[in-house]
């Protein structure tokens, strides 16, 4: 799924040693919009490959997998135990409005109660993947603030 709208979170796992890893939680499938259109995806699949054209392809489904006359509930739990993520992260740095408590940057990139310290991480900011190409919006956003910084000393 490229644009879910189910949010995880990244948590540190001890407050006193930065070199611990970090808590992940993708929550995926946590809203019932992501599992409704995964479902209809994998069924929109599962016909396509009843097709002729496959024949000589497919000698059978995937140990477990559910076949075409599944139920809605067979296929939520096969989803459900097999949907992965391939941990493209988004949104893992809160961008919020400059003078908040709440967030790790401001609009200008600045990162909040570091002195002198602008975030470039793109992969920070999008609060959803971008339904193209990730490049041109990196360069947006990159471009952006780069001018920013460099105002800043100029």
């Amino acid at each position: 799924m490229l644009t879910p709208i189910s949010r995880g979170t990244v948590s540190l796992s001890s407050p006193t040693d930065p070199f611990t890893k970090p808590i992940i939680n993708p929550n995926l499938l946590s809203t019932p919009i992501d599992l409704t259109l995964l479902r209809s995806s994998v069924c929109a699949i599962l016909k396509l490959t009843t097709a002729s054209a496959w024949s000589n392809f497919i000698n059978h489904p995937v140990d477990g997998q559910p076949g075409n006359n599944a139920t809605d509930d067979e296929l939520d739990g096969w989803l459900r135990e097999n949907s992965r993520s391939a941990y493209h992260v988004v949104g893992t740095s809160a961008m919020s409005p400059k003078g908040e408590t709440w967030g790790v940057t401001d609009p200008d990139g600045v990162i909040k109660g570091v002195e002198g310290l602008e975030l470039l991480m793109l992969v920070c900011w999008y609060p959803f993947v971008p339904a193209g190409h990730t490049q041109a919006a990196t360069y947006a956003v990159a471009e952006r603030i780069a001018d920013l910084i460099k105002a800043k000393w100029a």
